[in-house]
C-alpha cells in the first residue's frame, strides 16, 4: 500500500474489500493491523490514517446495510400480517367459524416462523458486525466470580445520590439490563458467545439473587455512594 498516493490508496483497499467474502472480518483485520503499525516508528502515518478512515467509513456503511435489511424484513412481516388479517376478516362473513379459526392458526404459525427467522438473521448479522469492532477481552481469574460481576454491574447501575443531596438523583441517566448485556458480550470472554437476550435474562435473574439485606451488599452500596457523592 505504501507505493500508492492519495485516492489510489482507497482504490487499492476497495479492490481487496470487494474480493474478500467476509466483509466484517476483513475490516476487523485491517483495523487491528493499521492500529498496530501506527504504533511503530518509521511507518508512513499519513497513509495509514487514510486507510483507517476508510475502514471506519466501511464499518458504518456495513452497519447501515444490516439495519436496512432488518428493517425491510420487519416491514415485509408487517405487510404479510396486514394481508393475513384482512383475509381472515373477509372470511368471517362468508365461511364457517371453524374455517376462520383454522386460517388464524395457519397465519400465527407462519408469522411465528418469520419472526424466528428475522431474530436469527438479526442476531447473526449484528454479531458479525460487532466482531469487526475493537472490543475487550476481559477474563476473571475465577469463573465462579462471573455471576458476581453481573451483580456488581447491577449495583453500579443503581447508584444514586443520598436523599439529602440532589433529591436522590441516580448516577446514570440511562443504564439498562440491555446495556449490561452489551458490556458483557463485547468485553468479557466468558460471555462473548451468548446472545444478548440470554445475557439480559442473566442480568434479571442475578438482580433477583442479590441479597440487599446482606451487610456486605449494604457496605458496597454505601461505598459506591460515598465514592461518587
Amino acid at each position: 500500500m505504501y507505493e500508492y498516493e492519495g485516492f489510489d490508496i482507497i482504490r487499492y483497499l476497495e479492490f481487496h474489500y470487494g474480493l474478500y467474502p467476509d466483509k466484517a472480518d476483513f475490516l476487523r483485520f485491517l483495523k487491528y493491523e493499521i492500529n498496530d503499525r501506527l504504533k511503530r516508528k518509521g511507518h508512513q502515518q499519513r497513509k495509514l490514517n487514510a486507510a483507517l478512515e476508510w475502514v471506519t467509513e466501511k464499518q458504518s456503511e456495513l452497519h447501515d446495510q444490516i439495519r436496512e435489511k432488518i428493517n425491510q424484513e420487519q416491514n415485509d412481516l408487517k405487510q404479510e400480517l396486514s394481508a393475513g388479517v384482512q383475509s381472515i376478516i373477509q372470511e368471517v362473513g362468508t365461511t364457517k367459524e371453524a374455517n376462520t379459526d383454522q386460517q388464524i392458526k395457519i397465519l400465527v404459525e407462519k408469522l411465528s416462523g418469520h419472526i424466528d427467522q428475522i431474530m436469527k438473521t438479526a442476531d447473526t448479522e449484528l454479531r458479525e458486525l460487532t466482531n469487526s469492532f475493537s472490543t475487550g477481552s476481559i477474563e476473571l481469574n475465577n469463573r465462579n466470580h462471573e455471576m458476581l460481576m453481573i451483580q456488581l454491574l447491577i449495583l453500579l447501575k443503581n447508584v444514586q445520590a443520598p436523599s439529602s443531596l440532589q433529591k436522590g438523583e441516580q448516577l446514570f441517566k440511562k443504564f439498562s439490563d440491555t446495556d449490561i448485556a452489551a458490556i458483557l458480550a463485547l468485553h468479557f470472554e466468558a460471555f462473548k458467545n451468548l446472545k444478548l437476550n440470554t445475557l439480559q435474562g442473566k442480568a434479571r435473574s442475578q438482580n433477583e439473587l442479590i441479597n440487599y439485606k446482606s451487610p456486605k451488599v449494604k457496605q458496597l452500596i454505601q461505598a459506591l455512594e460515598d465514592f461518587f457523592y
